[in-house]
């Protein structure tokens, strides 16, 4: 962790094609959305868009978003679209959509984020320092699915977020998934409870607490707090619809 900060990182193709290995099995996405632009979130994306071949892949971020991959020279700052703030469905497809909402992050120790600010010209080499990879703006987002068996509605936020920044529009009554950052829970104000009083979501699903450092025998990244996440989430879904908190292994594929 302490080599990550003060280090030099880069992304690993050899784990990137693990990942890349299950994505094959699946349907290519239709969009990729950013939600911050910290290293543990963009880190890999130049290197699995090289690795798929995801030429026609749109990504859904922040300028700050564009102008970190500027630096990898692969031409994906001209598939950035910036994610639009304004309370309206934006369609990404005929079966997807999304509304974007302005979040914000929790502090990383003594209430201080790390890496804060944007990028506000685009990088001429790809960034080696974990704080090159600026946060810029933060997103929530809402995704509306739709099949022939209906429409399903899915929120997400990248990181711990106070209430009720980062709260859907009015007109979002409730959603069938609420994927809620677990680390930083702790660090704000009223998050997860608040949320998932909002949401109103039958599965909430705890996400980003995995350990990415890679220490043997721990499951969750340090300090994530997963249990009392949890709890929290617990004690804010009293309504009749909640059916069940998921705690997904990553690479888990969830069916709605």
């Amino acid at each position: 962790m302490i080599t990550t900060g003060i280090g030099d990182i880069k992304s690993n193709p050899s784990q990137v094609a693990k990942i890349a290995k299950q994505l094959r099995t699946l349907p290519k996405p239709k969009a990729i959305f950013v939600g911050h632009s910290h290293y543990d979130h963009v880190l890999d994306v130049a290197e699995l868009f090289r690795q798929m071949q995801w030429t026609d892949v749109p990504i859904i971020g922040s300028p700050t978003t564009r102008n970190i991959l500027a630096g990898y020279h692969q031409g994906l700052e001209s598939k950035v679209e910036l994610a639009q703030v304004d309370d309206e469905w934006h369609a990404i497809s005929p079966d997807l959509r999304y509304k974007a909402f302005i979040a914000d992050h929790a502090p990383h120790l003594k209430g201080v984020m790390l890496y804060s600010g944007a990028v506000k010209q685009p990088l001429t080499d790809a960034p080696t320092k974990a704080n090159q990879f600026k946060c810029g703006p933060v997103y929530a987002y809402l995704f509306e699915l739709s099949s022939n068996q209906g429409k399903k509605t899915i929120y997400f936020t990248g990181a711990a977020t106070n209430a009720p920044i980062g709260f859907p529009d009015k007109s979002v009554q409730s959603v069938d998934l609420a994927i809620l950052c677990v680390p930083g829970w702790h660090l704000v104000r009223g998050y997860p409870i608040n949320f998932v009083k909002r949401l109103k979501a039958p599965y909430i699903m705890a996400a980003h607490y995995d350990d990415f450092f890679e220490k043997k025998g721990r499951r969750e990244v340090i300090f994530a707090g997963l249990q009392g996440f949890i709890d929290e989430v617990l004690r804010g879904a009293n309504y009749p619809s909640f059916k069940e908190v998921l705690i997904p292994a990553v690479g888990t594929r969830v069916n709605l």
